[in-house]
């Protein structure tokens, strides 16, 4: 615990998870943040990088954590899980949207009676990393349809930000920008 500083664990977590062929790097790290004797910030390090874990399967068994039940992170940390697979890659990215609209009802039940924020953060975490201008208007009628009440104006925020982002990866994308990007590298 103290041979590795606190600001690299999530680091070396993510590049360890990352290469593991089997999932016993994965088991461990979710063992040792059960623990009641593991200092919080280790606790939020491997929340943060069980994203990175290349198995479909266990990147669910990380979103399903934020959930509540069996090996549940706590309440105040239910948003590390979702964020680690969201930003992980556009793969993770993608799972989390779906599981988000999947798990939408449940996770409104685990999150009932705490800050609506908390919900806001998961919200933004699952729709914000999906980089595609079809995505914006996606989460905009999904919430049309079930708004998240003290919300509306943070999922503006996150559609407004998903279709700035989206243009920007577009532009970077496109033959003509390269010789504009390589000036400014310079």
């Amino acid at each position: 615990s103290k041979v590795l500083p606190d600001d690299l664990k999530a680091s070396v977590f993510k590049i360890v998870l990352a290469n593991a062929k089997k999932s016993g790097a994965y088991r461990r790290l979710r063992r040792h943040a059960r623990r009641a004797d593991t200092p919080q910030a280790v606790r939020l390090s491997i929340y943060s990088s069980l994203g990175a874990s290349a198995s479909t399967n266990l990147r669910l068994q990380t979103l399903n954590s934020a959930l509540g039940g069996r090996g549940a992170v706590r309440l105040q940390d239910v948003m590390y899980p979702v964020v680690s697979v969201a930003s992980a890659d556009p793969e993770g990215a993608m799972l989390t949207w779906a599981w988000f609209l999947r798990k939408r009802s449940a996770l409104e039940r685990r999150l009932r009676g705490a800050n609506v924020r908390l919900f806001g953060a998961v919200i933004q975490a699952s729709a914000g990393q999906v980089l595609k201008a079809s995505h914006a208007s996606e989460v905009e009628e999904a919430f049309a349809l079930q708004p998240a009440p003290g919300l509306g104006r943070s999922i503006a925020q996150t559609v407004e930000a998903i279709r700035t982002e989206a243009s920007f990866v577009e532009r970077l994308g496109s033959p003509d920008s390269l010789p504009h990007l390589l000036e400014a590298l310079a």
